[in-house]
Order: structure tokens, then C-alpha cells, then sequence
């Protein structure tokens, strides 16, 4: 990635310090500076026209412009000056409303997401809030020490300012504690909260930029300049933000890696603004020079392609076989592009085009923003009916979303413990949200396998990963891993691979933890040690059978991925049980017959399984699925690997459904759990004599004498008879034999 940065004319540039750039809802490029002029440039920053000379003692400090509801009104906008004073200025230039908001300089102004509200800072340490019309609301922050620079949360209801070293956060909601922490050796000068990814970054007089997480923990630092930090700015994607410094401009993506940096003439920068679509960026400097950056040379790549954004209008596609380039013009300006599943998507600022990877002479399909727009508006309509007064469009962004062919998974922006589940088909929430102990970070998605194996991975704010089967009717959660930076999921198969205790390791069948809990540690492989990553790894991609990670220097480094556990999991899916036995015995591993024996046993294939699990000597387990094969009927057979995979109310309920009463006591003798076993017993009239002989052993063996009231009671009035108990038992097994559609297992 790199930005070609374009600069103001000497003669239509400021003749003073630019101190601030806005971009209008049309587009355009505003800025001010300390010549006490507003001008208004056009596309190429070579002429620029004057919204409105300021009186000689007004000294712009910030400016913002305020979400535009109405398209049929013009942007007014909203600047601070150095004495303590917030001014709306119309587009056409005459002053509409000026209101004293400081003691001191106005350091910062920041207009909420949904366009409702103003946040304001200045020097006299107060932070505000006020409404559109210019009524203050609150005082969010009172401090010591002066806020040079303050930013709203995602979802506007948080704010993080500056206060000398340190960073705080402060909430809207009355009583909240806010959170501050040591940010920087030097004063704190800037922050910006992104509005997609909640991510923070900051900078400071030490001259060094961080990125933090929403909670305040610490995800990168990058290397320290020779000047201080003076501006910082998500771009509204959240993929990227940019650092400017005294003759430095630094593009980042959002895990704080330097992808571009140019040394412009034009002193400190002190004003920093993207527009809408993450493409542009505008800056104001001490020189009085006003700069547009335009990102070029980004690029996505396949396992045979490469594809280059050569210019705003231009793409590049190389073959990584053959060498051979084709260029791909669009009309418009391109705004994102991805190349998966063997499909380039480009979206421009008018439409989406998708070529094949195959055939880039014409694309596949051309669909109008219009039209995709209003399908994605449908869908979160359908998702969003339910909770409605929980979320809002203008709140969601791609941390707190995650969608897969069938699921839509959010996290509630009140409250980050809820996990809200929709099925994309009705858009209906799917039961009550999930909920978690503490506030979730991020979330993901699998796209492999059936609907109802749908598996969810999320990170807390402990850093800790779970993975929860998100398609049931009760939730099961299971920890997979600790102090985890980032984690992705294979795109074909159902495999992750996770950046965790700062090494990369991978899971060859995450849903092993809700099948056989016990093999998971067999499951988990380590691809490259602390030493191999070094600093601040991060995932880029894992598709096929590599998994690429970028380090800390900026090289992208390439592990493979044996390609046997992805060829394993199509034979499975293809109830190819001979084929998997055939390549675990070829390949002679351990994990690799564990992931077998977990295939094997969720697809019911009890041969396979019991192999499986006999050649990693799980004699115990094989043992158990013997007597699975035992049972005469699939009913029983299913409830008994139900309770093998932990999973005892669905066990129950499958002995229950189908009438298999004895069965459903034996769970419980087995279980120990004897309350339930006499309860089930007694309303049903039956083996109530079993269950008490049973409890008899159990106790005989312990030396103990019966406690239990109930046990007490029943035993004074029936009479226990072994041989008697036998027979009934015997009979229980003989008449499931009978059962219409039983038979033996083969």
C-alpha cells in the first residue's frame, strides 16, 4: 500500500498555519487556518475558493462537519477557535450560531455518529457534550490538566480523551467510573476511537503511536520518532489509520504496521480527515499547505493470482504461474476489492463487478450499490426487528458483526457480555442471546459444515478464546486457548489457527471440545515458535494449506499446513469411512487418528471410531462404543453417544421420546446421580426396586448407611430381590430387541 500525496498551489494556499480539514457531505474539502480564512478546494487542490473571512482575532483551532439528515441542505460547519468560542459557519458562509464553550482554547470537536450530538475539549481540562442545536447536555470530564483531543466511541455512548500522559475513558451513562491508564512517557496530544473496528490509537510528545483495544489493553507501539505526534485518524473503514508528525505522514493498518510513509515539506501536521469511503486522505499543516492523499498499490492475492490497485481507477492482475498481466479499468473510483473462492469482487463507488478468476476479459456479474445496499438493509431489517431498541444501523460495524451463509451473530453495543443470533433465512432471533461472563472483544464465524454444527469463536476482554455451537437449543461453550492476539478460521474447512503466548499454533477440529472433550489437546499443533514470529505477529489468511502471518518488520511469512487433515474432513463429509482409515494409516499420527475418532463419532460411524480410538489406545472409549454397538436400537444408540460427548439433558431427552424408561434410569445410576434416577423411577412406576439395590451396592462398597430420606422410606417398603431385578432387566432389553425397526448395529 502506498499514498500519492498531492499539495495545495502555492498561491491558493493558506498564507498561515492550516490548523483543520473537514470533508463536506458532497465530497469537497474544507479548511482552516490562522490567515483567518475558510476556503473550499476543488479536486486537485490547485484553486480553492473562500468560504468566509474570519475577523483578525479569530484563530481556528478544529472543525467538523455534523452528519447531513436532510441532502436537500447544505453543510454547516462547526469550528473552535483559540478563544474558547464554537462557531457554525454555512457552506455560503454566513455565521449561523456562536455559543462560549471554553475558558481557553477549543483543542477538539467531534461530532457523534448518528449526527445528535457534539463533543467538545478544550484547555481548560473540560470535556462536553451538547446537542445539535448547540444546548449543552453534560459535562462529561473534569480535569486538571488540559484536553488537547477527545473521540466518541462506535456506537457514541463512550468517550476517550487525553489528560496529560494518560488516556481516559468516560461513559455517558450516569454513575460510570471511567478508566484511565498510562498512555505515553510524554503529554498524550491526540487519540481517535474507530467507528468500525473499536480500536484506539494515540500519540504523544515522546513520539510514539499505540494502538489499544476498547478496554484499554495495550496491542501495539510503534517505533519512536524524532518529534512528537501531533494528529491521528481512523479511516472510516477502521483496515487503516494515519500518524502525522513535523514532516511525516504515516499510513497504518489497524494492527499499527507502517504500510506507507512520506516525508512531505510542510512542518507538523496538525489536522487530519478521511472521506467516507477510506480512500482520501486530507491534511493541514504549520506551512499553511493543505494535502490529499490518494491510497494506491493495495492488493489481494490467491494461490494463483495477484491483484495490484495501480491507480484510483486501475487494477492490476498478475498470474503467479505464468508472469502474464491484465489490466482492469473501472470508470469510478475503486473503494474495496477481495479475491476469494476464486472470484475477484470490486466494489467502486457506483456498482460491484465480480470476474472470475479464470476470466478477467469480462466480468461475471455487475450490480448496482443501489441494489446490494438495499439487499444488506433487508436483511439486518429482518435481523434488527427483534431488537430494535437495542441496535441501530449507524452502530454496527465489522468487530461487533459476523455473518456466515445461514447465521448472523451481533454484539449487543449496551452490553458487550450479550451475543444476539439470527437465522439469515427469517431474520428471527434464534432463542434468548447468548451471554458471556465478561465483555466479548471480537467474534467469528465457521463456514464449514451443516447449519446445525455452526460454531462461533470469540475473544473476551480477558484475551481469552471460546468457542460456543451457537445453532443449538443450549448454548455449549468450551475454552480453547489463552492470552490470544488474534484467531482466524480456515476458509474451506473447519480448522483455526490462532496467534496466542506469542506463538501460531492450529486447531485441527475445534468442535472436537463439544464431541470428546478429552482429544482436544491432540487436536492443537504449533506452526512457528516466539523465535520464528518475533514482535507483534498478525493472520493475515489461512485458505488451503497455508497460513500466512505478518511480523513485526513488515514480512509476511508464509507455514504450511499439511494438507492431510482438510483431505480427512472431506472423506468424513463424504462418509468416505474407508478412505479416512485408509490415510490415517498412511500418515501414522496420533492427532491425525484423533481427528478420525471425532469425525468418526459425529457422524455415528461407530466402526471407524472404535479403530480410531483403539490405535491411539483410548482403551477406555473404545470399550464404550462396544457397548453402544450393542444396544438393538439407533434410539438408544444415539442417546448413549450423546452422553459419550458429554451432553446428558439431550441423552435424556432422547431415552424419554423414545420410551426407553430403563435406560434413562440406568443414565442416572451410572451418573450417580441417584435423586433423579428415584424421581424417574417413581413417575414412571417402574425399577424403583433397581435403583434402591443399586444405591445398596453403591453404599456397601463405601461403608457407609443410608442418609437419604426418600431412599430411607422406599427402602422400608419395597423388598430388594436381585434375581427378580435381573429378570426385569433382561425382559427391559429383550422387548427393545422386539421394537419395530430395531436391529443390530453392522
Amino acid at each position: 500500500m502506498k499514498i500519492e500525496l498531492a499539495q495545495s498551489g502555492l498561491h491558493s494556499q493558506h498564507t498561515d498555519v492550516a490548523s483543520a480539514v473537514a470533508w463536506t457531505s458532497s465530497g469537497s474539502l474544507v479548511s482552516a487556518g490562522d490567515d483567518h480564512r475558510l476556503l473550499l478546494w476543488n479536486e486537485t487542490l490547485d484553486d480553492s475558493q473562500q468560504v468566509l473571512a474570519m475577523k483578525e482575532d479569530w484563530y481556528p483551532t478544529s472543525i467538523d462537519i455534523g452528519t447531513n439528515s436532510k441532502k436537500t441542505q447544505s453543510d454547516v460547519f462547526t469550528v473552535g477557535f483559540d478563544d474558547g468560542k464554537i462557531r457554525f459557519i454555512s457552506q455560503s458562509g454566513r455565521l449561523e450560531k456562536t455559543m462560549d464553550a471554553h475558558i481557553g482554547a477549543v483543542t477538539s470537536i467531534r461530532w457523534s455518529a448518528d449526527g445528535q450530538a457534539i463533543l467538545t475539549a478544550g484547555e481548560d481540562g473540560i470535556l462536553k457534550v451538547w446537542s445539535r442545536a448547540g444546548m449543552m447536555r453534560t459535562i462529561l470530564a473534569q480535569s486538571g490538566v488540559p484536553i488537547y483531543s477527545a473521540s466518541w466511541s462506535s456506537c457514541s455512548t463512550r468517550v476517550v480523551h487525553t489528560a496529560s500522559k494518560h488516556l481516559a475513558i468516560v461513559s455517558l451513562k450516569a454513575n460510570a467510573k471511567p478508566e484511565t491508564w498510562k498512555a505515553h512517557d510524554g503529554v498524550a496530544l491526540v487519540v481517535d476511537w474507530s467507528s468500525s473496528m473499536d480500536l484506539i490509537v494515540s500519540g504523544g510528545e515522546d513520539g510514539k503511536y499505540k494502538v489499544w483495544d476498547a478496554f484499554g489493553q495495550l496491542l501495539y507501539t510503534g517505533a519512536t520518532d524524532s518529534y512528537p505526534i501531533t494528529a491521528c485518524r481512523w479511516a472510516p473503514s477502521g483496515e487503516m489509520f494515519a500518524i502525522g508528525g513535523y514532516n511525516t505522514l504515516r499510513i497504518c493498518d489497524k494492527t499499527g504496521w507502517t504500510h506507507a510513509l512520506v516525508k512531505p515539506e510542510s512542518g507538523s501536521i496538525y489536522g487530519m480527515q478521511w472521506c467516507s469511503d477510506s480512500t482520501q486522505l486530507a491534511a493541514a499543516s504549520a506551512t499553511g499547505t493543505v494535502m490529499l492523499g490518494q491510497i494506491v498499490q493495495r492488493y489481494t492475492s490467491s494461490s494463483h493470482h495477484i491483484v495490484t490497485q495501480m491507480t484510483a481507477t486501475t487494477l492490476m492482475a498478475r498470474s503467479i504461474l505464468t508472469n502474464v498481466d491484465e489490466e482492469l479499468d473501472f470508470r469510478e473510483k475503486i473503494v474495496m476489492m477481495s479475491l476469494l473462492y476464486e472470484h475477484l469482487i470490486v466494489v467502486t463507488t457506483a456498482q460491484c463487478v465480480i470476474y472470475r478468476e479464470n476470466n478477467w476479459l469480462s466480468p461475471s456479474t455487475i450490480m448496482s450499490i443501489t441494489f446490494i445496499v438495499f439487499k444488506i438493509y433487508l436483511l439486518l431489517t429482518l435481523c434488527l426487528l427483534d431488537i430494535e431498541k437495542v441496535y441501530s444501523y449507524d452502530r454496527l460495524h465489522s468487530s461487533s458483526i459476523t455473518i456466515s451463509d445461514d447465521t448472523v451473530v451481533l454484539i449487543d453495543h449496551k452490553d458487550g457480555k450479550l451475543l444476539h443470533v439470527f437465522d439469515t433465512q427469517s431474520g428471527r432471533a434464534l432463542g434468548k442471546p447468548y451471554t458471556h461472563t465478561l465483555e466479548v472483544a471480537s467474534i467469528l464465524l465457521d463456514h464449514a459444515g451443516t447449519t446445525l454444527d455452526r460454531c462461533l469463536a470469540f475473544i473476551d476482554k480477558n484475551r481469552d478464546l471460546f468457542i460456543v455451537q451457537i445453532r443449538r437449543s443450549q448454548f455449549r461453550t468450551e475454552k480453547l486457548a489463552t492470552m490470544v492476539t488474534n484467531a482466524m478460521w480456515h476458509d474451506r474447512n473447519h480448522m483455526m489457527s490462532v496467534l496466542h503466548e506469542s506463538r501460531l499454533d492450529y486447531w485441527l477440529f475445534p468442535s472436537c471440545a463439544f464431541i470428546d472433550a478429552e482429544m482436544l489437546p491432540l487436536m492443537k499443533k504449533e506452526i512457528a515458535t516466539p523465535s520464528d514470529l518475533g514482535k507483534a505477529p498478525c493472520l493475515i489468511s489461512f485458505s488451503g494449506n497455508l497460513c500466512c502471518v505478518r511480523r513485526a518488520d513488515g514480512a509476511s511469512t508464509t507455514y504450511g499446513i499439511p494438507p492431510h487433515i482438510g483431505t480427512l474432513q472431506s472423506h468424513a463429509a463424504k462418509n468416505a469411512w474407508e478412505d479416512a482409515i485408509r490415510l490415517c494409516r498412511f500418515i501414522k499420527d496420533d492427532s491425525v487418528w484423533a481427528c478420525l475418532a471425532v469425525l468418526a463419532t459425529r457422524g455415528k460411524e461407530l466402526n471407524a471410531a472404535e479403530i480410531a480410538y483403539a490405535a491411539i489406545n483410548a482403551i477406555d472409549k473404545v470399550e464404550f462404543l462396544q457397548r453402544i454397538k450393542n444396544i438393538p436400537t439407533a434410539e438408544g444408540r444415539n442417546a448413549e453417544l450423546a452422553l459419550f460427548s458429554g451432553q446428558v439433558e439431550e441423552a435424556s431427552a432422547l431415552f424419554l421420546q423414545s420410551g426407553l424408561i430403563y435406560r434413562l434410569i440406568d443414565l442416572y445410576i451410572r451418573l450417580f446421580d441417584w435423586d433423579t434416577a428415584l424421581e424417574i423411577a417413581i413417575k414412571h412406576k417402574t425399577h424403583v426396586d433397581t435403583v434402591l439395590a443399586y444405591r445398596k451396592q453403591y453404599l456397601d462398597k463405601l461403608g457407609r448407611s443410608e442418609t437419604k430420606t426418600k431412599f430411607v422410606q422406599y427402602g422400608k417398603s419395597i423388598e430388594i430381590d436381585r434375581e427378580a431385578i435381573q429378570a426385569k432387566i433382561d425382559a427391559e432389553i429383550e422387548a427393545e430387541r422386539q421394537r419395530p425397526g430395531a436391529s443390530p448395529y453392522v
